[in-house]
């Protein structure tokens, strides 16, 4: 067979061994009126939504707070707000932790600590001390993203050193928790400045907002934390104003609420919304030029090469596709066509770069890294050596974030941060005085709903909502921030996708396809004039009523009552022999395996990630395990002792 062609066909490393896993569909009738809000939208239009604010009742405080003393840990700023607040909790009763940065961690006594901000053993040994004493905090309060002064320009450097008080030290406290027997739920609150736009006039420091992804997804991670933020506009020191925001702030703080997200503006209190707004397909004008120049970042992407066939076909535009990688040679495209298959990843870039070309488009192809100054310098200079200026901007580039919190290493987190967020502020940097007729972040749903393991993720896009609103008021270009839902099988999804048909051999359906994104970015580009807009192909408060949904800090009751998959699946072929359990303790750790796992019989040498396992079911099993025995285990004991035998012992 020497002369005929072969393709080759990858096949599973395991036996098919016939055995059917499905997940059974919820009891009819419960939850039905539920997921038909949750399905689809038919119409384009419905999918858009404003992010809004709405004034709020603030919270009051009664004259005794709290039936026991509570137990505080206060990472104080330097402005003085932190300080107060902890004058006020001792006053009241409550024993308090101060914690203030420097370039060393150490505890200066037992109820002052001092950490260097990038230094993650510091926040493990602290929080450890305070465990064999018996102090393990019940409220913590995060003063580090407060600050005073003017806000000057964005740089890298500003953003990087930010980023050390802000994002790495509440991921950096919610590690450290995580490694601790907490026997109690832990509230953490971020306390900010100058980092959402409420009024419309403030001075925003968008480096911030990159605490918003550990504000959302930590209580998503850890049943037993919760997470709240809150923005403040500072008063004047020694005003009236400022003692009546320490009150007000102690209120917030202590009095319980369902409002993740406040701000305090004046003595008004404001909670986040989102109305929805409709788009229709008739803009009165256009944002786009015929044959405009347009820049596109992760222009080879999924979603940076649907975004450049809408400006081809709209108005055969010249395009700049910015990626990472080199691609082939131009000369050389036609002969690695024919000698590499239609699904190589080059092969589908070259034939999409073809298809542009003959819809009436120029390319230019530039290799650099967004996030690298010099390089995006020397890209720019080239495009505008070939096509004389550029109109656009458009920032798609950027990597999905993976991995839990309690497992994310710095490096893992920056690689998910810095395409988004360095990028953003490069080419901010380098367009702020040129007249751009727009610029463009793609920004996702993650940055408002967040998500199981994808805290950098949700981080790199709430920073980009925040800049589309500081570069908008400074009045040259139009910014704007699109916080996408999922497009179907493009970019991003496409992993996510093809993982759901494996698992499940169905199809995720609720996602844009590539032509209904096509037409979205229109309407966002054209109709949109504020910086920021969120599409959502679905009813995006039965969304948000979904994620509040979910149970995070369930009791042994609780859990007790939740509906559990029946255990109707025969044990799999393992490497290992079946040992039954020989303790109380391994029959109740086997059972919630069983039942979480949905296998009938499962040995106490058997591997939890060998069954089907992950990190991401690694925490229900660990908080049933909580709920079962009384007691906190951090997450890494099921990946040290991945065995019921292990864990039990």
């Amino acid at each position: 067979y020497g002369d005929e062609d072969r393709q080759r066909v990858a096949l599973p490393t395991y036996p098919f061994e016939r055995q059917r896993y499905w997940i059974d569909p919820p009891a009819a009738g419960t939850t039905r009126a539920a997921a038909a809000r949750l399905r689809k939208r038919p119409e384009v239009a419905d999918w858009f939504y404003l992010p809004s604010w709405k004034r709020a009742m603030p919270p009051v405080l009664a004259e005794s707070h709290a039936d026991e003393p509570l137990r505080w840990l206060v990472l104080l700023d330097d402005t003085g707000l932190g300080q107060q607040v902890v004058e006020q909790l001792r006053l009241a009763g409550d024993t308090v932790i101060t914690v203030t940065p420097g370039a060393h961690s150490q505890r200066r006594d037992d109820s002052a600590y001092v950490i260097d901000p990038s230094d993650p053993v510091g926040y493990a040994q602290m929080l450890e001390a305070l465990s064999t004493s018996g102090r393990l905090p019940q409220r913590i309060i995060h003063f580090w993203t407060i600050t005073t002064g003017e806000v000057g320009p964005l740089t890298v450097r500003r953003f990087e050193q930010t980023q050390h008080h802000g994002f790495f030290s509440l991921l950096w406290l919610a590690q450290a928790l995580g490694r601790c027997a907490l026997e109690e739920p832990v509230e953490i609150t971020v306390v900010s400045n100058n980092m959402q736009c409420v009024t419309g006039g403030e001075r925003l420091c968008p480096e911030k907002a990159t605490a918003i992804g550990p504000a959302n997804v930590i209580a998503q991670e850890y049943p037993h934390i919760t997470c709240r933020s809150i923005d403040l506009e500072l008063p004047t020191h020694g005003t009236w104003q400022e003692p009546r925001l320490i009150e007000q702030l102690i209120a917030e703080i202590i009095v319980p609420s369902d409002d993740r997200i406040v701000a305090y503006r004046q003595y008004h209190r404001w909670v986040q919304s989102f109305e929805p707004v409709r788009l229709d397909g008739s803009p009165t004008r256009s944002r786009l030029r015929q044959r405009g120049v347009y820049l596109i970042t992760g222009g080879l992407g999924g979603v940076g090469l649907a975004l450049a066939e809408e400006l081809a076909h709209t108005v055969q535009a010249r395009l700049v596709l910015l990626g990472r990688s080199a691609m082939p040679a131009r000369d050389t495209w036609e002969h690695y066509l024919a000698s590499h298959p239609e699904h190589d990843p080059s092969s589908r870039k070259i034939q999409a770069i073809k298809a542009l070309e003959a819809a009436g488009s120029e390319i230019l192809l530039c290799a650099a890294d967004v996030a690298d100054e010099a390089q995006m310098r020397a890209a720019i200079a080239q495009a505008r050596e070939r096509f004389g200026t550029i109109h656009g901007v458009i920032h798609a580039a950027g990597l999905p974030g993976d991995g839990i919190i309690q497992l994310k290493q710095p490096q893992a987190a920056r690689d998910v941060l810095w395409p988004k967020a360095i990028g953003a502020i490069v080419l901010d940097a380098l367009f702020k005085d040129h007249d751009l007729d727009f610029l463009v972040f793609c920004s996702s749903l993650n940055a408002i709903l967040g998500g199981v393991g994808q805290v950098d993720y949700c981080a790199a896009n709430a920073f980009l909502d925040a800049l589309a609103y500081q570069t908008t008021s400074r009045g040259r270009t139009f910014a704007l921030s699109i916080d996408w839902g999922r497009w179907h099988n493009t970019g991003m999804a496409a992993a996510l996708e093809a993982r759901y048909r494996q698992i499940t051999g169905g199809e995720l359906h609720e996602g844009m396809t590539p032509a209904e994104g096509r037409e979205t970015f229109l309407r966002c580009l054209n109709r949109s004039t504020l910086p920021q807009i969120v599409v959502s192909s679905q009813d995006l408060a039965a969304v948000l009523a979904q994620r509040e949904s979910r149970p995070q800090r369930a009791t042994g009751v609780e859990l007790e009552s939740q509906r559990l998959p029946t255990a109707s699946h025969a044990r799999p072929a393992l490497r290992t022999g079946y040992v039954a359990p020989r303790t109380s303790a391994e029959q109740t750790i086997a059972a919630i395996w069983q039942a979480l796992l949905g296998i009938e019989t499962i040995g106490i040498e058997d591997d939890f990630f060998e069954l089907g396992g992950h990190s991401l079911l690694a925490t229900q099993v660990m908080g049933r395990v909580r709920a079962a025995f009384g007691m906190e285990l951090p997450l890494r004991a099921l990946f040290e002792a991945p065995t019921i035998a292990g864990l039990a012992e």
